[in-house]
């Protein structure tokens, strides 16, 4: 997993989805307003409770909803962003078994 801020991400973005079977998931849309431990707690949260019966991109949606019920002081939400190259599902074994 990697990490990238804002000025580097398109150019992340270019990078990783030109292979095959990447998964790409920005924090948030670019210019868009970021809170990291909301997001990467949802993350975690999602992927400690995986029963190996969720594929990933279903983590990274309910991850996704929990980051937009957060709002900022003056009511802007964290947009996360999903982009995949995948060709079938990705599944993630119970947490614990790796």
């Amino acid at each position: 997993m990697y990490e990238v801020d804002a000025h580097e991400s398109k150019h992340f973005t270019d990078i990783a989805l030109k292979r095959p079977n990447s998964v790409l998931l920005l924090a948030t849309v670019p210019e868009g307003v970021a809170w990291r431990s909301v997001f990467t707690g949802a993350i975690a949260e999602c992927i400690c409770k995986s029963d190996g019966m969720t594929d990933i991109y279903d983590m990274f949606l309910s991850a996704s909803r929990k980051s937009q019920q957060v709002l900022s002081d003056d009511d802007k939400i964290q947009i996360p962003k999903f982009e995949s190259t995948l060709s079938k599902k990705l599944y993630l074994p119970p947490f614990g078994e790796y």
